[in-house]
């Protein structure tokens, strides 16, 4: 019975805003637009609304296609087709060589347990090296 009547009070008292509050609040926050704002022209009251951002993100991807065919065109840029192109050689080469590395074994004790010990063995390697 106690539970009842707190819920009855607590729904009775949620708050509600005004009527028309709503209403003003949408008006506020997104105001009625002009057409020629729509379009981007600049009308008597004020500067135009910014570009959308998907518009300058075409234009600017369609601004650097045009740039590099013009430059492939013009025979520089990274579309040429030149077979007397920049080819690297390396001085580089691989050499063997010996190291004297540590290298680990079973043994077995005295007592029949089992440790691990090292010895010492020369083992090649293969490098690169470049002067």
């Amino acid at each position: 019975m106690e539970a009842e009547r707190v819920e009855t009070l607590l729904r009775n008292s949620r708050p509600e805003p005004r009527p028309g509050f709503n209403d003003e609040l949408a008006k506020e926050l997104f105001p009625a637009r002009h057409p020629s704002r729509l379009l981007g022209v600049v009308a008597a009251r004020g500067p135009s609304r910014l570009p959308r951002p998907f518009l300058v993100g075409a234009a600017t991807a369609t601004a650097i296609a045009i740039g590099v065919l013009a430059l492939s065109l013009a025979g520089g840029g990274p579309l040429t087709n030149s077979d007397g192109g920049v080819e690297a050689t390396t001085s580089c080469r691989t050499v063997t060589v010996k190291r004297r590395q540590r290298v680990p074994y079973l043994v077995r004790t005295a007592d029949g347990r089992t440790r691990i010990a090292y010895r010492y063995e020369i083992k090649p390697r293969q490098v690169r090296r470049c002067p």
